[in-house]
This record gives C-alpha cells, sequence and structure tokens, in this order.
C-alpha cells in the first residue's frame, strides 16, 4: 500500500486506461517505462468438443491484449529493491 485514497487510485487506473487503450485499438503496443509494455494479440479460431454433449463447437479468433513486464517490474517482484539498477 502506498498511502493513496480509494478516489484517487480510481482517477489514476482510469486515466491510465484511457491514455493506454487508443493505441491498443490501433493494434500498437504501448510502452511504459520501467513498467512493461501492452499489446494486441490475434487468437485463432479453434474448436472443442463439448464434454456433456459430445458435439463439436468453436470458439471464435478475438483479439486480446498481452502483458509483457519489464526486466526491472520482474527484477524487483522476484528480487526487492535491491536489486534494481
Amino acid at each position: 500500500m502506498i498511502g493513496l485514497t480509494e478516489i484517487d487510485a480510481n482517477r489514476i487506473i482510469n486515466l491510465s486506461i484511457e491514455n493506454i487503450t487508443p493505441g491498443l485499438k490501433d493494434k500498437k503496443e504501448v510502452h511504459l517505462v520501467n513498467f512493461g509494455k501492452f499489446k494486441v494479440v490475434k487468437k485463432k479460431k479453434r474448436s472443442f468438443i463439448n464434454p456433456k454433449t459430445k458435439k463439436i463447437s468453436y470458439i471464435k479468433g478475438e483479439n486480446r491484449v498481452k502483458f509483457i513486464p519489464s526486466k526491472n517490474l520482474t527484477k524487483y517482484i522476484n528480487h526487492g529493491k535491491d536489486q534494481l539498477k
């Protein structure tokens, strides 16, 4: 916890989403320095068998958002502040 009120935290999250979303809509990568990057990946149409009915069904292909953490964020999560440069 970093001492933010719930209102301030909501403002930060909403502003971040408002700024990240347009880039993702244009299928661009959005980089946040020392945090990571968001990118759009296309999932292919795929089939599955319903275990109850044994019928083959399909899941349509769609775009998904993928987050890739930065090396610094990964180091911080795994080893703490001491390992950051």
